[in-house]
C-alpha cells in the first residue's frame, strides 16, 4: 500500500487547453477522409465494382456525417473546457 501512494506522489495536472480550432474544416476533412476510405478504396480492396450511384448517395452522407462530426467534437470539447474551468475554480476557492 505504501507503494502505491508514492507511485501517485508525482502527478502535475496540467490545465486542458482548448485550441480555436474550425469545427466546419475539421468536420469536412473527417468526411472526406471517410468518404475516400469507405467509397472509393473498400471496392479496391474487396475487388468489387465502382458504381456511380453508390458514390452520388455517399457523398452526401459522409458530408453530412463529418459536419456532425465536427460539431459533436466542438461541442463535447467545450463541454470538457467548461468542467474543467469549473473544477479549477472550485479548487481556488472562486
Amino acid at each position: 500500500m505504501d507503494k502505491q501512494s508514492q507511485r501517485f506522489s508525482n502527478l502535475s495536472f496540467e490545465a486542458i487547453e482548448h485550441k480555436k480550432v474550425n469545427w466546419l474544416k475539421t468536420g469536412l476533412v473527417w468526411g472526406a477522409f471517410m468518404f475516400i476510405t469507405m467509397t472509393l478504396l473498400m471496392p479496391l480492396i474487396t475487388g468489387t465494382e465502382y458504381d456511380l450511384t453508390i458514390i452520388l448517395i455517399n457523398l452526401p452522407i459522409w458530408t453530412i456525417g463529418g459536419v456532425a462530426f465536427g460539431y459533436t467534437m466542438k461541442w463535447w470539447m467545450g463541454k470538457r473546457l467548461k468542467n474543467a474551468d469549473q473544477a479549477d475554480d472550485s479548487a481556488s476557492g472562486n
